[in-house]
């Protein structure tokens, strides 16, 4: 029988311890979305969690039997999205790659023995956040650079290279490339051809943006007990990235792409989400929540990662610095937790014959820690229903289900598109919400159901008072209604 209190023990512990081109948003060709069918051009995978015997694996697949892909994986701590590691794998047609994450002498490390690693076999430690926090759970995240097709070699680059496609080809095809370099082109059906040099030869190749062709999967796995828990990762699709990507520079949703970060937020937002649970001396229920746009770290060294902010929420200041002594992290003293990167949020609880107690009482994080209601700070948040930090949210009941709504602060659910003069305005939260069964002889881990949030495309250049904005002609429309029609079809089309 798999050793479910081991596995409770280590995972509750979390919980005590995580406290470019011209672009057309949302236009016939460039919303970004959340794929329905698990394939794009970006991948979260929604949290690793290593310590011990855990380990979490990861699975990048390259779905296309045409396009050799080059992707940034990139390891963020749970925190504040803080990177801790990141580098590029090489995918040929119908390849995958595959790395476990574990842990080695009480560090985090990455090892794989995979052909598709920037170099076999890999094994390299995260490095150290850029608050220095712990990083034993986190988010893996996997952004599309570019696509390669009809690799060619020989005289005047006349002989087709068969799949596969050998790796140094795909891997000297990227690295020639200027750093600056970008794609001009139609992202869904232009390409450049070049030439490029490998080894003593020379090939050629055509280049595109990137291209909807991946899909991921994770498994937190404890071979000590045999437990596997997988877990799809999100895919994003029509990112449509058509810039060359460096390790040497942080990727973030806001300079990455031809989408806002704030697009990516829309695309990722839900009104409320819907957590079912069991709570008694047998069952345990584990809501694990991702948030993969609050990226609020801010001593990174880049001064593109502070966030913007501006205000200090109930915090003394040491001149421009904002002191939080209400931070749930010791010695918190920079804009880790600040207003406009919080979330607000608010419960409901039913058991099975639609009982629910009144405590529909919306708290604002962050807040001082308290026995009624403890903040939500974290990128990636694990709640244990039961007692998340001294309170049930349960309402005691033993079995039934919990709706969560819940909404970012209004710096994070409203700004500027890429398209010049357009801005987004969503509801919600850009969450990934999934949870964990824990029972007698039984657990797993699922996605989570929700409420899909209104999100409205608009000329305002402000809102007023945080009240949603006046949007423009067919502008106005719940974001999941469009994750189901053609991505060439306006969300309001006939």
């Amino acid at each position: 029988m798999i050793r479910k209190l081991g596995l409770m023990a280590a995972l509750l512990a979390f919980t005590f311890v995580a406290m470019a081109p011209s672009a057309n948003a949302y236009n016939e060709a460039d919303h970004v979305y959340v794929a329905a069918n698990g394939v794009g051009d970006a991948l979260v995978f929604p949290t690793y969690i290593v310590g011990g015997t855990l380990k979490t694996t990861i699975r990048v697949i390259n779905t296309s039997n045409k396009y050799s892909v080059v992707a940034k994986v990139v390891f963020r701590e749970g925190h504040s999205c803080c990177e801790t590691r990141d580098f590029f794998i090489y995918l040929s047609p119908n390849d995958v790659w595959t790395a476990d994450i574990i842990d080695k002498n009480h560090k985090v490390a990455i090892v794989s023995n995979d052909d598709s690693s920037p170099i076999v076999p890999l094994e390299i430690n995260t490095a150290t956040s850029c608050n220095g926090l712990d990083d034993t759970h986190g988010m893996v995240e996997v952004y599309q650079a570019f696509a390669f097709a009809d690799f060619r070699g020989g005289e005047d680059c006349e002989d087709m290279i068969r799949t596969p496609i050998p790796k140094q080809l795909i891997k000297d095809a990227y690295n020639d490339l200027p750093d600056a370099f970008s794609l001009d082109v139609d992202c869904e059906y232009g390409y450049v051809s070049r030439e490029f040099e490998s080894g003593d030869k020379d090939y050629c190749v055509r280049i595109y943006t990137s291209k909807n062709v991946l899909a991921g999967v994770e498994e937190i796995i404890d071979p000590a007990s045999g437990m596997v828990l997988p877990q799809p990762a999100t895919a994003l699709a029509n990112n449509c990235n058509a810039d060359k990507l460096l390790v040497n520079l942080e990727t973030r949703w806001d300079n990455y792409g031809n989408n806002s970060e704030f697009e990516i937020r829309a695309a990722l937002a839900k009104e409320a989400i819907h957590i079912p649970f069991r709570s008694d001396s047998l069952n345990s229920t584990l809501a694990v929540l991702s948030f993969p746009a609050k990226l609020s770290c801010c001593v990174s060294g880049s001064d593109d990662c502070d966030g913007q902010v501006s205000t200090c929420d109930k915090v003394t200041r040491r001149g421009d610095e904002c002191l939080n002594n209400n931070s749930a992290v010791d010695g918190d003293y920079d804009c880790l937790h600040m207003k406009e990167h919080a979330t607000e949020w608010a419960n409901s609880s039913y058991d099975m014959k639609e009982n629910t107690p009144k405590r529909d009482d919306p708290v604002f994080s962050p807040v001082p820690p308290s026995g009624e209601r403890p903040p939500l700070v974290n990128c990636v948040e694990i709640l244990n229903l039961k007692n998340f930090n001294g309170v049930d949210i349960t309402a005691g009941y033993t079995e039934g289900w919990i709706r969560l709504a819940m909404t970012d602060a209004l710096y994070q659910r409203y700004g500027a598109t890429e398209q010049l003069g357009k801005y987004v305005y969503y509801n919600g939260s850009a969450v990934i919400p999934t949870y964990v069964e824990v029972g007698n002889s039984d657990i797993s881990w699922v996605g989570a159901s929700y409420d899909c949030a209104n999100v409205i495309v608009t000329t305002d250049a402000s809102t007023e008072n945080g009240e949603a904005p006046t949007f423009v002609e067919c502008g106005n429309f719940e974001n999941c209604s469009y994750q189901v029609i053609s991505p060439n079809m306006m969300p309001c089309s006939d």
